[in-house]
């Protein structure tokens, strides 16, 4: 057997060695290992190319998520995509969460690049993502006021700040955030925060595709934040849950509440559970994609019934 941290190491440079455009195998093994480990580091170590995400580079690939997501190309939402390489968004949030600077380049390298064939295919058409199945529009959308645009990083913090504004001051409404694409530990960490409550969590229907990349984080969950909301910390976790799709919900009615939980409990696409939501009349869906549009540059879609969210949101008066 290779010694693991030899293993690590032979790894870095083969990573480094993509990242600067020399061949994989150029390997200085006498930094590596003795004369016996030479001929099993191109078998082991790079056999199990994914538990390099485990070693010094955790987050090499990553954040390796699967989740819905949203393709740039096509302009369209998906119902499921894998993700690799870290978003340079909220100063560098996700990229420094890499210190290896050798894996850092190599994540950023790989970021930008498709799967075959490239752009012939929806599925590889975005450098970094492979979409899966596209989210398919339903007649019931025609019914609720939606907004869908690209938006800065800034622009949608001050968005955030109206809105939590909202809440903290309304007796009523309660604050929910539906996150995807997530491991155990991030909900087992949140359950001793005060600042929130875990109303549930779960793994997400892997399918095929699950099964093959079992090393992606797949668990789905609904998170309440509890008043007075922090705006600070509310922004932290959302980019927490990011990158991609992350859904805020705002609901007042306590009879419907049940109802949207248990529809994403089922399904968590924003069209299996939209419906639920805003059978309250006075429910706000706000969609957010860090970075999905550009680095810096998010997709926004905002799904409501009541005309009064968009003074609120535009920071006017309202009733």
């Amino acid at each position: 057997m290779l010694p693991s941290g030899a293993a690590t190491d032979a790894c870095i440079q083969v990573v480094s060695n993509i990242a600067n455009g020399k061949k994989w195998s150029d390997i200085d093994y006498g930094s590596v290992a003795t004369s016996g480990a030479i001929g099993a580091v191109a078998g082991p170590t790079l056999g199990k190319a994914g538990k390099l995400a485990t070693s010094k580079g955790k987050n090499a690939f990553g954040p390796a998520r699967k989740k819905p997501s949203y393709s740039k190309s096509g302009w369209f939402k998906t119902k499921n995509s894998i993700s690799w390489g870290a978003s340079p968004a909220k100063n560098g949030k996700y990229v420094n969460q890499i210190g290896n600077p050798t894996l850092r380049r190599f994540n950023q390298y790989i970021r930008n690049k498709h799967l075959p064939p490239g752009k012939l295919w929806w599925r590889t058409r975005d450098p970094g993502h492979f979409h899966i199945k596209k989210q398919i529009n339903i007649e019931d959308w025609k019914m609720y006021k939606r907004i869908q645009r690209e938006s800065s990083e800034k622009n949608t913090q001050i968005n955030l700040k109206n809105i939590l504004e909202k809440v903290n001051k309304s007796p009523n409404y309660r604050c929910f955030l539906c996150a995807t694409g997530l491991d155990l530990k991030f909900f087992e960490s949140l359950s001793k925060n005060h600042n929130v409550k875990i109303i549930w969590h779960g793994n997400l229907k892997k399918g095929f595709f699950g099964f093959l990349l079992k090393f992606i984080p797949s668990r789905i969950g609904i998170i309440e934040f509890l008043k007075p909301i922090d705006e600070d910390y509310f922004e932290n976790l959302l980019y927490d849950c990011g990158p991609s799709l992350t859904t805020i919900v705002i609901m007042s009615n306590e009879n419907k509440i049940p109802n949207f939980i248990s529809s994403f409990q089922n399904n968590p696409s924003l069209e299996n559970f939209e419906s639920s939501i805003l059978e309250d009349n006075n429910a706000l869906i706000y969609v957010i994609g860090v970075s999905d549009i550009d680095d810096g540059i998010n997709y926004e879609e905002i799904v409501f019934t009541q005309d009064a969210w968009l003074d609120i949101l535009n920071n006017k008066p309202h009733d």
